[in-house]
């Protein structure tokens, strides 16, 4: 996965810029145990490497067990056409 559609930069523990269409947007989670770095290795798309498939794209995204929400970020943005469904 490409992660060209869009920027982290950290702004404090617990807190990511994330910049996407020249918009920035506050990405806030709890500091806790090792959130920090679980929520960097799935924005960077090292946890969800995306599926690189000619001219295919998901319609539906089901993410069950969504946590503080980085994984629905990253396929909203990797897939913006696609409806997500993110639950906890």
């Amino acid at each position: 996965m490409s992660r060209d559609c869009f920027t982290l930069t950290r702004a404090g523990e617990g807190r990511l810029i994330l910049t996407h269409n020249g918009a920035e947007h506050d990405f806030v989670f709890p500091n806790t145990g090792n959130l920090n770095d679980i929520v960097l290795e799935v924005l960077t798309g090292k946890e969800y490497p995306m599926l690189q498939i000619p001219g295919w794209s998901p319609r539906t995204i089901i993410d069950i067990g969504a946590n503080v929400g980085a994984s629905a970020v990253l396929f909203g943005l990797v897939f913006p056409e696609a409806r997500l469904l993110a639950y906890e």
